[in-house]
């Protein structure tokens, strides 16, 4: 008859061994090492908007699929292909006046203040390229000789108002 404890014990022991069983190289599959690893260039690029211009300040048309077009501040944007299309065909047919299509823009474009981090950046590679254009045959690291001796000084030198 076996205690509780001696049945806890052949409980861990075989756990042991199978976790051993796992981490002994030889019972391992070696085509777990051949799988390979497919990156999806989706996540990595960015979505492209399209952006329409309004006329009006705040306008809102229905494309026909009953998805509410939206003008806040006289721009739309979308990555919707069904409005897209619409829009384009009721501007390519003059059907919505003062509606007209603007560029295509990244989704980081959207955040004026990535944008201008990004312009921002942009003109700070371009000057580093031009002085390091400019600047490659001048390593003038200035003089290391001293123009005038250092005298020691100390406090007890100085006039006070007082004397």
């Amino acid at each position: 008859m076996s205690t509780p404890m001696s049945k806890a014990q052949e409980i861990l022991h075989k756990a042991q061994q199978n976790s051993a069983e796992k981490l002994n190289p030889e019972v391992i599959d070696p085509s777990v090492y051949n799988t390979q690893v497919n990156v999806s260039t989706k996540d990595t690029e960015e979505k492209e908007y399209h952006m329409y211009h309004c006329a009006r300040q705040s306008m809102q048309v229905i494309s026909p699929t009953g998805i509410p077009v939206k003008f806040i501040e006289g721009i739309y944007y979308t990555d919707n292909p069904d409005v897209i299309f619409y829009l384009d065909h009721e501007i390519e047919r003059n059907g919505l006046p003062g509606i007209s299509k603007g560029e295509k823009i990244v989704q980081s474009d959207l955040d004026p203040m990535a944008a201008l981090r990004k312009k921002l950046y942009a003109e700070f590679l371009a000057e580093q390229q031009e002085a390091a254009l400019t600047n490659k045959h001048t390593k003038d690291m200035g003089s290391t000789k001293a123009k005038s001796t250092l005298t020691p000084t100390s406090t007890a030198n100085v006039p006070t108002p007082n004397s």
